[in-house]
């Protein structure tokens, strides 16, 4: 398994002994899906649908989790948006941002490459004050594909865990990193990392036995 860790996200690669129909059927069936992933799953993937269900899994009990699916091209890639590994039962995260996760499938030698790609929008902002300093709405927005609304849900959910602070200058919000707490993003990263690459193994056994 390959690790590609950024600030702003998580990809990894794995070569699955199997075929890529077989793969294919293990990421977009929900019921298989919820069998290797920890989760018990209502609903379908299709485009447009949101799969909703409970984590399994022992630390992360009795917590509802949803998938809103963006896009699926059969047996090459699909997307979903969701909120991830949420740890708590009594918190709800409906207000919270969401992030993309993206699987592609590439028929190789001896089995199919998965690349999972999990693009954290929040450490993307963290990685921007970092390397710029203080910058305005307007400026992290720019080049960017998420909107201004959405930007200032993941900068207040950052704000809340104290990673990053703002000041009013005029009619902007000027946000800047609270450097002491980067420890913190660090952390959240190596824990979604560790996520995948648990649930990845499962896979890897789930498809090749």
């Amino acid at each position: 398994m390959k690790l590609h860790n950024s600030t702003d996200r998580i990809e990894k690669e794995i070569v699955l002994r199997a075929p890529r129909s077989r793969v294919w059927r293990a990421l977009t069936n929900a019921d298989e899906f919820g069998a290797w992933f920890g989760m018990k799953l209502q609903g379908s993937f299709t485009p447009g649908s949101t799969v909703s269900g409970i984590v399994a899994m022992s630390d992360h009990e009795r917590v509802t989790i949803e998938m809103a699916v963006e896009r699926m091209d059969p047996e090459s890639r699909l997307s979903y948006r969701w909120h991830p590994y949420p740890a708590h039962a009594d918190v709800d995260y409906s207000s919270e941002p969401t992030t993309l996760v993206e699987f592609q499938l590439e028929e190789v030698a001896g089995g199919t490459l998965l690349t999972v790609v999990d693009d954290e929008t929040r450490l993307a902002l963290v990685a921007r004050l970092s390397a710029e300093g203080p910058l305005s709405i307007a400026r992290l927005t720019t080049g960017s594909a998420v909107t201004r609304q959405a930007i200032t849900k993941h900068l207040d959910v950052l704000a809340s865990a104290g990673l990053v602070s703002d000041v009013r200058r005029g009619r902007e919000r000027i946000w800047e990193l609270e450097l002491q707490e980067m420890e913190a993003a660090r952390t959240y990263l190596e824990r979604v990392s560790k996520r995948w690459d648990e649930a990845l193994a499962r896979l890897k056994r789930f498809v090749e036995d």
